[in-house]
C-alpha cells in the first residue's frame, strides 16, 4: 500500500489529474490510508490563499467560480476548488454547467466532495482536501459552502478569505440581513445586478454593512454580473488585495491557527466517536440504558450522563 501511495503521489505531484482524484478520494474518510496521505500533504501547507464562498443555492457561487478560475488562470496559476455536492433537486441546470465546465478546465482542481458522506467526515474532509490542493500546486484555492447554514460555516472554515454572494431577491435577502453572515464575511458580493430589486438591494447592504462595520471601516461591496463576467475583475482585486492586508499583519496565521484548531477538533472526535459503540459491552450498557429510560426507571439525560461516565472511566 505504501509503494502505491508513493507512486501516486509522485505522479499527482508532477500534475497527473487522475492520480490526483484518486488521492484526494483518499480523503473522504478517517482510515489508515488518509493518515498516511496527510502526513505527507501537511509538511507542504500554510502558504496559499484560501477563499470560503457561502450564499444561498441558486445566487450564482458556480458561475462566479468559474469567472474568478478564468482570471487566475490568465495569470499562469492553478486554481483548487472545493465543494460539495448538493441533493439533486437542489442543483439547477446551470450549475451543473458551471461544475461540468470547472472540472474541464485547464489549470483548475475540482473536487466534489459526496453529498453521502455523514456531514462531520464532510467537514473534516473538506480542510484535508484544501492540503492537498497546496500540495499539488493550486494556488489559490477556493472553498465553496452549498448554503448559508451552521455546516456551511463549519466547510470553510479553513479559509483565510469570506465572501458572502448573495442575490436581489427580497425573500433571500432578508434573512441575511437580519443574520450573522454579513457580520462575519470579508467581501459581499451581489449578484445579478440586471435584476429588479438591485438598487434596492444595493442600498440595503450599505446600509446594513455600514451597521456592522468595525473601526469605522465598511467592508467591500462588490456587484456583478458574473454571466456577462461583470465586476469579476474587481472581486478577486479585492480579494487579492484582503489577502496581503492579512499577510501584512498576523491576520493570516491567525486565522490558519483557527481553521487548524477547528479540523483537529472535527478529526479528534471522528476517532474517538467514529467506531465508539463497536465496543460489546457498551453496546450492551446503550441497550440497558435505552431499556431503563423506555420503563421510565430513569430519563434520557441521566442515562447519557451515565453512558458519558463509563465511557469516561469514571465509574
Amino acid at each position: 500500500m505504501e509503494d502505491q501511495l508513493d507512486t501516486l503521489w509522485k505522479r499527482a505531484r508532477e500534475g497527473d489529474g487522475e492520480a490526483t482524484r484518486v488521492l484526494l478520494d483518499r480523503l473522504h474518510q478517517a482510515g489508515p490510508q488518509r493518515q498516511a496521505l496527510v502526513e505527507k500533504v501537511h509538511p507542504l501547507t500554510g502558504r496559499v490563499h484560501r477563499i470560503g464562498l457561502a450564499g444561498p443555492v441558486g445566487v450564482g457561487k458556480s458561475t462566479i467560480l468559474t469567472g474568478l478560475s478564468q482570471i487566475w488562470h490568465a495569470k499562469g496559476a492553478t486554481v483548487g476548488l472545493v465543494t460539495a455536492e448538493p441533493p439533486v433537486r437542489e442543483l439547477s441546470l446551470g450549475d451543473r454547467l458551471c461544475l461540468h465546465e470547472l472540472a474541464q478546465e485547464e489549470g483548475t482542481v475540482l473536487h466534489a466532495l459526496p453529498f453521502d458522506l455523514p456531514p462531520r467526515e464532510r467537514i473534516a474532509a473538506a480542510g484535508l482536501v484544501a492540503d492537498a490542493m497546496e500540495a499539488f500546486g493550486c494556488d489559490p484555492i477556493f472553498l465553496e459552502a452549498p448554503g448559508l447554514g451552521a455546516q456551511e460555516v463549519e466547510f470553510i472554515r479553513r479559509s483565510h478569505s469570506i465572501v458572502l454572494v448573495v442575490a436581489p431577491d427580497p425573500v433571500l435577502l432578508e434573512p441575511v440581513l437580519e443574520g450573522p453572515w454579513l457580520t462575519g464575511a470579508d467581501i459581499v458580493v451581489l449578484n445579478h445586478r440586471d435584476r429588479d430589486f438591485a438598487d434596492k438591494a444595493i442600498e440595503l447592504l450599505r446600509h446594513r454593512l455600514a451597521e456592522v462595520a468595525e473601526d469605522g471601516s465598511s467592508k467591500p461591496l462588490v456587484v456583478t454580473e458574473a454571466f456577462k463576467g461583470e465586476g469579476l475583475e474587481e472581486l478577486a482585486m479585492a480579494l487579492i488585495q484582503h489577502g496581503e492586508s492579512l499577510r501584512s499583519g498576523d491576520g493570516y496565521e491567525l486565522r490558519r491557527r483557527s481553521g487548524l484548531r477547528a479540523q483537529l477538533r472535527l478529526l479528534t472526535e471522528s476517532r474517538l466517536l467514529g467506531n465508539l459503540w463497536e465496543d460489546e459491552e457498551l453496546a450492551r450498557g446503550l441497550d440497558r440504558a435505552a431499556a431503563e429510560v423506555a420503563d421510565r426507571k430513569t430519563d434520557p439525560e441521566s442515562a447519557a450522563a451515565s453512558l458519558a461516565r463509563r465511557i469516561r472511566g469514571d465509574c
